[in-house]
């Protein structure tokens, strides 16, 4: 987040520490609204509260049905030109 919104400080490793990490996000955020798109070439989504983008997030496979890595951006003054991008389309 660079310290400008909340984010996991250390990468995060592992099926059950993460599917843990992203439902305990869930569980606070609960009018969050996720919106899948392509991010930089790659299947990606966007998790939206309220109107506010909160995060952007870059899923990298590993293999046909296997998730290798997610890469999210928090930090709100990153976010700012592609929630604009989002809104006019």
């Amino acid at each position: 987040g660079g310290g400008k919104a909340k984010a996991a400080t250390r990468p995060i490793r592992g099926a059950d520490r993460i599917a843990r990490f992203l439902l305990g996000i869930a569980s606070k955020t609960p009018d969050a609204r996720p919106e899948w798109m392509e991010l930089n070439g790659r299947r990606g989504v966007l998790l939206w509260e309220g109107d506010v983008l909160a995060s952007a997030t870059i899923l990298e496979p590993f293999g046909p049905k296997t998730l290798g890595a997610m890469y999210t951006i928090r930090n709100p003054e990153k976010l700012v030109r592609l929630a604009r991008i989002r809104s006019q389309s």
